[in-house]
């Protein structure tokens, strides 16, 4: 008769997450390059769309527009730039767009404190994975801002976050600062956030004016305050 097979030993987790062995910095490492993978896997399409079938979206959402503490800033950030390439599939961009409103909207969040640590000596990396995330979020904005349904950036917080970006200039670099004028300059062909730049937005973007951080910056803000005049409504408060 044959002898049955013992069934194989059961694998080993690796080491660098084997429990007691440093959990907390190898559970980071972990999941910083976990996220890092998906975000390669979401720059094909095919492999994009069956991560999302699986759920994919909601789990990068989920860390995208976390609160910092579960998951660090460069977590998010891999987690906002898998959005966005996966956005650039035709299938994915519809579905996906509400969510990449929101994590952009997420990543600006920490402006401010942010543009008050920015003269704090911390390493390198720490300032410029901030402002990478601020660059980010900026970006999608803008293009989320050429979309029909753009008003809805300003429900979910985005427009008001970009104005914040700008009233930060000073404290950032010239490219987060250009990126969020990219983004007020394609909202402010918007009825809605004419209204709200006019009532919440002149006080930052006219000091951009006066004292342009770059030629870029003050285009963009001149360009954004020409679209608010050409709204009747807001032209009144404007003047």
């Amino acid at each position: 008769s044959v002898r049955p097979h013992a069934p194989p030993p059961a694998p080993r987790a690796p080491a660098a997450v084997r429990a007691g062995a440093r959990a907390g910095c190898d559970a980071d490492v972990v999941q910083s390059l976990s996220i890092g993978i998906v975000s390669r896997l979401c720059a094909q399409p095919v492999l994009a769309e069956a991560l999302f079938a699986h759920g994919g979206g909601a789990v990068l959402s989920a860390i995208g527009t976390s609160d910092g503490v579960a998951f660090s800033a460069r977590q998010r950030l891999l987690a906002g730039a898998a959005l966005n390439s996966a956005s650039r599939d035709d299938t994915l961009r519809g579905a996906l767009q509400p969510t990449l409103e929101l994590v952009a909207t997420a990543l600006l969040r920490d402006v401010g404190a942010t543009a008050a640590r920015s003269s704090e000596a911390l390493s390198p990396r720490a300032h410029d994975t901030s402002f990478e995330m601020i660059a980010m979020g900026c970006r999608t904005l803008a293009r989320a801002a050429l979309l029909p349904r753009c008003h809805a950036i300003l429900r979910h917080g985005g427009t008001r976050a970009l104005v914040a970006v700008v009233a930060c200039s000073d404290a950032l670099p010239v490219h987060c600062t250009e990126s969020a004028l990219a983004a007020l300059v394609n909202l402010s062909n918007e009825p809605h956030n004419q209204l709200a730049l006019v009532a919440h937005g002149l006080w930052a973007l006219l000091p951009v004016v006066h004292a342009p951080p770059s030629a870029r910056a003050f285009e963009l803000a001149a360009g954004t305050l020409a679209n608010l005049a050409a709204n009747p409504a807001a032209r009144a408060q404007l003047y």
